[in-house]
């Protein structure tokens, strides 16, 4: 039963981890947006393509660097038991993205169109990133607090022992 509910919970987490990361790259995406048809094109054909390949590129990263957390059965259980540790660096990731705007922070970059320089200002790529990865790692791996999913497990637990035991206690009246 325990093994069903780690996948379900994992699932549950890659999910909730995709949808945001591609909430927040979709808020990077139009913080970009310059206008023109191409840059509606873009917005809203390539760039939600983009959002997916990125996320799950970091979904499959944070997974992997969290594995040892899904692994080792002493930090597994520190982690759960203090799962407030993934809910402050989530929060801390979404303060890093916040940041990544502020103007004293954003940085400016020059680039070349058609023999025309322009000047774009960009979010501070630092802490863009940073909270990027924070978020992702933070909503991955963060658990249902321990005594609540031990609650789930002896009530899945209860719910399918009397259901089986209801199955065999048919199959003998018959």
């Amino acid at each position: 039963m325990n093994k069903i509910l780690n996948i379900f919970i994992l699932f549950v987490q890659i999910g909730i981890t995709l949808i945001t990361m591609i909430a927040i790259y979709m808020i990077f995406a139009i913080s970009d947006f310059r206008g023109g048809f191409d840059g509606i094109i873009g917005i809203a054909v390539f760039q939600p393509i983009m959002a997916i390949v990125f996320s799950l590129i970091t979904v499959f990263a944070c997974g992997l660097m969290g594995l040892p957390i899904r692994i080792n059965k002493k930090l597994n259980e520190w982690w759960r038991t203090k799962f407030y540790v993934s809910i402050i660096l989530t929060f801390i990731g979404l303060l890093f993205c916040i940041m990544s705007f502020l103007p004293n922070l954003v940085q400016q970059v020059e680039y070349e169109i058609d023999g025309i320089m322009e000047i774009v200002t960009i979010p501070n790529i630092f802490f863009a990133i940073s909270g990027w990865f924070l978020i992702a790692f933070g909503i991955l791996h963060s658990f249902p607090p321990y005594k609540l999913q031990q609650k789930i497990t002896y009530w899945l637990n209860r719910k399918f022992r009397s259901k089986n035991n209801n199955i065999v206690s048919d199959r003998i009246k018959t």
